[in-house]
């Protein structure tokens, strides 16, 4: 071979060689030797690392990383908890030697490698990733500062570093296990069972993530009550980890039979089934648990697991009726007396008896009141006699829809949800029989009668636009005086100290004003006790042709109740009066601007 040739070969080889070390180093940490030279210490190769391994002593632990997090492999198979290992990824990430010791200072020591506790090491962590993997032996802390040694698995020499990589290894695997009692993560719960002194089971229906109760009955269920006993329990921890036998004494923890079973699962199976036994003795505040799922026995604080005594009628949904901010129909009946209502755009209308416009604001708060009942007691969950319960021919029943149209533009109203109230209870007269004309049952809901509306008269639309009244008739101790508005649009009043103006503010006052609205069922016996007679005062307003949501209105005024004035109202020729409070402010305005002298 040509000379030439061989010169030109082993300078590119050297060269290659060159550039080799300098890709390998050109990251590396460089430490200086006690004898004055240096050494390279490459960073750990973290970005792509799965798993972790700790041998120390006789014992093995290992962790490994997936799409959700850190998982115990060794000695057990379970969900690691993050903190402890993310913190050691963190310190190693972060290693850097401050110094080094050369083969030939390491075996000048009395007893070499052993002087730095490297023979044998302490500990052999393992690291592994996708594209390496790194062994450590660790060793022990050096005599001065806060330095530990150890060495990199087929390097020369002892590296000296931080102690806080050695203070961040487990001291077993316990320290790197999940402590959590349910250890769910973001696994998807849709069934839940409990057995002991309370027994359920409840299960999520997949299109809507409604919870219902399955057993013992089929019932609605709570859930965010259920939602919230899972949030409970994932968020306990566990003390103390007592045993991972597979085969143990059950009876020596009271779990034979166990005390309280749980189960939470996804389908059929079971992600989650822990035995609740007894206490250790002297030791009330802690409870033995086992996890069949993980085959071990562990402590766990005793009120951690109180919401699992909770009886069947805690996970019961206690709000009587669905969402009800769809409707758009309403009908109501209070004994033979129905009463229809409609949505027509924004606007509510009362369709039965007779059609009108009704009150937004009383619709509004129908609903509301209607959505606000709240289950109080669980009388039966099964009935084939209501009779006893006032239900059978209820005083009183309500129907809340939607009216929808279909494919060939006919409307159809679709029920949300039909109850029925019967009669209060003998033992609590606060409380009425109510039930769903959907359910089989009957619940006991605060009697709140005296809210509700039982004519349409309490829904209708009082507003009115001033200049649309034409007279006012007023009736006071015997006298009568009528006032007229001209054509021009002012009013007759007949003395300069009663101005048109006032009468239109007084007008507009009065259609402003709003009042809780009450039935009467005796009108006599209510005249009589609110002593009408005796004040024996009342206003009727004439309004134009179709102006409006009545052509006439006549107000009654009774009794002073202080910073009120009780008043029955009636609507053109319709007899049914209604129970309304009047500020006594404005009733004194109209009694000093409507004089009858």
């Amino acid at each position: 071979m040509n000379s030439r040739h061989t010169w030109i070969l082993l300078l590119v080889a050297v060269g290659l060689a060159g550039y080799l070390r300098f890709v390998e180093h050109r990251d590396a940490i460089w430490i200086r030797t006690a004898n004055g030279g240096h050494t390279a210490f490459r960073p750990l190769d973290l970005a792509s690392m799965h798993s972790l391994e700790l041998q120390r002593s006789n014992q093995v632990m290992k962790v490994e990383r997936d799409g959700t997090g850190w998982w115990l492999k060794y000695p057990v198979s379970q969900p690691a908890q993050s903190a402890g290992i993310d913190r050691l990824v963190d310190i190693l990430k972060k290693l850097e030697p401050t110094a080094f010791v050369t083969p030939a200072e390491f075996a000048a020591q009395p007893g070499g490698l052993a002087a730095f506790g490297l023979q044998p090491p302490q500990a052999l962590l393992t690291i592994e990733s996708a594209t390496d993997r790194t062994l450590l032996n660790i060793g022990a802390r050096s005599p001065v500062g806060n330095r530990f040694y150890f060495q990199r698995v087929g390097s020369d020499g002892v590296f000296v570093a931080d102690v806080a990589l050695l203070e961040a290894l487990p001291a077993s695997a316990n320290d790197w296990r999940d402590r959590s009692l349910l250890g769910l993560r973001d696994a998807h719960v849709d069934r839940i069972e409990i057995r002991g002194q309370t027994d359920l089971k409840a299960e999520r229906d997949p299109p809507t993530g409604v919870w219902r109760l399955t057993r013992p009955l089929a019932a609605r269920a709570d859930g965010a009550r259920l939602e919230r006993l899972l949030n409970e329990l994932q968020n306990a921890r566990i003390a103390e980890f007592v045993t991972d036998a597979p085969a143990i004494d059950a009876t020596a923890f009271g779990l034979q039979p166990p005390a309280i079973e749980f189960v939470a699962g996804h389908g059929s199976n079971d992600l989650v089934r822990l035995q609740i036994g007894r206490s250790p003795t002297n030791q009330p505040s802690w409870r033995y648990v086992r996890n069949l799922i993980r085959t071990n026995v562990s402590l766990v604080p005793s009120n951690a697991l109180t919401p699992l005594e909770a009886p069947l009628s805690a996970f019961r949904d206690r709000q009587l009726t669905p969402p009800l901010d769809a409707a758009s129909y309403i009908r109501f009946r209070f004994g033979t007396n129905e009463t229809a209502l409609e949505r027509e755009g924004t606007n509510w209308w009362i369709q039965i008896p007779r059609r009108f416009p009704a009150d937004p604001a009383g619709i509004a708060h129908l609903i509301a009141e209607l959505a606000s009942i709240e289950i109080i007691e669980f009388p039966a969950d099964v009935v084939t006699d209501f009779t006893i319960f006032g239900l059978a021919e209820p005083q009183r029943e309500f129907t809340l829809g939607v009216r929808a149209t279909n494919g060939v533009a006919t409307i159809t109203n679709q029920s949300i949800v039909q109850i029925q109230f019967g009669r209060p209870l003998t033992n609590n007269p606060a409380l009425v029989y109510v039930r769903r004309a959907d359910e089989p049952g009957v619940y006991a809901v605060p009697k709140i009668d005296f809210r509700l509306p039982e004519t349409p008269n309490q829904l209708r639309d009082w507003h009115f636009a001033s200049t649309n009244v034409l007279e006012i008739r007023v009736q006071r101790g015997g006298r009568t005086r009528l006032f007229q508005r001209s054509r021009g649009g002012s009013w007759n009043t007949g003395e300069p100290s009663l101005p048109s103006e006032s009468f239109d503010e007084l007008l507009h006052r009065l259609s402003d004003w709003n009042s809780v609205r009450f039935a009467i069922r005796d009108e006599a016996a209510f005249l009589k006790g609110y002593k009408f007679a005796d004040r024996s005062h009342e206003i009727s307003l004439v309004f134009r042709e179709r102006s409006g949501p009545f052509q006439r209105w006549r107000l009654r005024f009774g009794a002073d109740l202080g910073t009120e004035v009780v008043v029955l109202a009636n609507f053109d020729d319709d007899p049914t009066a209604i129970h309304l409070k009047l500020p006594r402010n404005l009733y004194e305005d109209l009694y000093h601007l409507l004089p009858v002298r």
